[in-house]
């Protein structure tokens, strides 16, 4: 087995991300994927959340309600954490993120999309992110999710792939 792209504190680790097509990672896997993080860049940095409870910077998202698309979940997480609100053109698929959980031990996946805006919208800090700013993902102030920071960093490492043709 690979060695995981990144490793928390608690043990909990990325094993890996993806960028097959949207429609294919519904289909792909054996694995749950009851989680839609958003990566929003805007001006070569990132949105991130000071959760309230785990106390670290993380990316927006969250758990998918009964009967909801990944897509509708990252829509709606979104502006309930932050405030912005994005057009479904304006949402692209990201990829794929595979976890190794722990607490109970269990392997789960996240559906990450990515959404590029021109012009930073207002944010506005919820009950669960209780302060929402942008950073470099070079520059994340701690504590923060190092999960999250790894799959911010794949997105921008996978898209610039993309764009050099490979």
């Amino acid at each position: 087995m690979d060695e995981p792209l990144a490793t928390d504190a608690s043990g909990q680790a990325l094993l890996s991300f993806r960028t097959a097509e949207e429609h294919e990672h519904a289909k792909t896997s054996e694995h749950p994927c009851p989680l839609s993080l958003v990566v929003v860049r805007s001006r070569g940095e990132v949105l991130f959340g000071l959760n309230r409870w785990r106390h670290d910077w993380e990316l927006p998202g969250g758990m998918r309600e009964v009967g909801e698309s990944a897509r509708a979940a990252a829509r709606r997480e979104l502006e309930e954490e932050t405030g912005v609100t994005v057009t479904p053109d304006t949402l692209r698929w990201g990829g794929r993120a595979t976890f190794d959980l722990v607490n109970p031990r269990r392997v789960e996946l996240a559906a990450v999309y990515v959404a590029d805006l021109d012009e930073r919208p207002d944010i506005e800090p919820s009950t669960e992110l209780v302060e929402v700013q942008w950073f470099s993902v070079d520059a994340l102030p701690t504590p923060h999710s190092v999960l999250d920071l790894a799959i911010a960093r794949e997105v921008t490492r996978s898209i610039l792939r993309v764009g050099r043709g490979e």
